[in-house]
């Protein structure tokens, strides 16, 4: 593992709890904030980011939340596939984020231009490049792997 990738460790299910699995945290229920185990659990992780299991730990823990109780893991936040000017799209530099505003609903490259995971103003590092993007506006946008800077 990269040092550039800070490694988290907090509680997740029982049955999500293994090396590979990948999940957006949206954040505490209310239920989680009086639970003992907040601290290492929901406090850990930055809301609305994508975070990857890397090693499932021994140990089991009761859950108000998780029916088959939770397991404590170690996770970093993961590389987003998203759309970036081709101006920025220079390897292995740092970018500010800006999503791809639009509004049409059914273009087949909104999940790229507005990925789960990345915000306006993120400082990402890019990591691998894809292909050009057809952008139905006329954009000059290619793929890339952003990786936030935290």
């Amino acid at each position: 593992m990269g040092k550039d990738k800070k490694v988290v460790i907090t509680l997740i299910g029982e049955k999500q709890a293994r090396v590979g699995f990948t999940f957006l945290n949206i954040g505490p229920l209310d239920k989680c904030k009086t639970c003992e185990y907040f601290g290492v659990c929901a406090k850990n992780l930055e809301t609305k980011r994508v975070y990857s299991v890397t090693e499932v730990r021994e140990g089991h823990f009761p859950c108000p939340v998780h029916e088959d109780g939770v397991r404590a893991v170690k996770v970093v936040e993961t590389a987003i596939n998203a759309a970036i000017p081709n101006r920025t799209a220079i390897l292995d530099s740092v970018i500010t984020f800006c999503p791809q505003e639009c509004e049409d609903m059914l273009c087949k490259n909104r999940e790229l231009c507005l990925p789960l995971g990345l915000y306006d103003g993120d400082k990402c590092n890019v990591t691998k490049l894809g292909d050009d993007i057809k952008c139905p506006l006329g954009r000059s946008l290619k793929s890339a792997l952003l990786k936030h800077l935290q």
